[in-house]
């Protein structure tokens, strides 16, 4: 018998995604394009915003180059010193650094996630009710 990871209360995803949604609105009126579906982040360069909804998963919001392609093409090929790598992950790192500026300004609390496989990503730690992230970009 296989055992199935835990999920976290509906109380609790529900909160996720209120935090995942105003995070998406701050983004996307900051003026970045902002993908919800795992489709479209596969096949677009933008802001992806996920909620993990099983016990210590959380909101989680990344960005993807059209560099990360060539990357990932680069590593399958076994080509671990392709010049692509490295620019993908620099400018991967310089827009998490400006999205989570963004993003604290529309008074959402973030911190670059721990978890080894999110890997230059921001977990959504806390959206300010009642406050200017009430209104994305203000």
């Amino acid at each position: 018998m296989h055992n199935r990871p835990e999920r976290l209360d509906p109380y609790a995803v529900a909160e996720l995604e209120r935090m995942a949604g105003r995070s998406r609105d701050a983004l996307a009126a900051a003026g970045l394009p902002v993908w919800t579906s795992r489709d479209d982040r596969r096949s677009r360069s933008g802001v992806w915003v996920e909620v993990d909804p099983l016990v210590g998963g959380g909101g989680f919001v990344g960005w993807r180059a059209d560099a990360s392609t060539v990357a990932r093409a680069a590593v399958g090929d076994g080509r671990l010193d392709d010049p692509a790598i490295r620019c993908n992950g620099q400018i991967s790192q310089v827009m998490i650094e400006a999205m989570a500026t963004i993003l604290r300004l529309n008074g959402i609390t973030v911190e670059e996630a721990e978890d080894d496989l999110r890997a230059i990503q921001l977990q959504v730690l806390h959206t300010d009710e009642g406050s200017e992230a009430d209104t994305p970009g203000a």
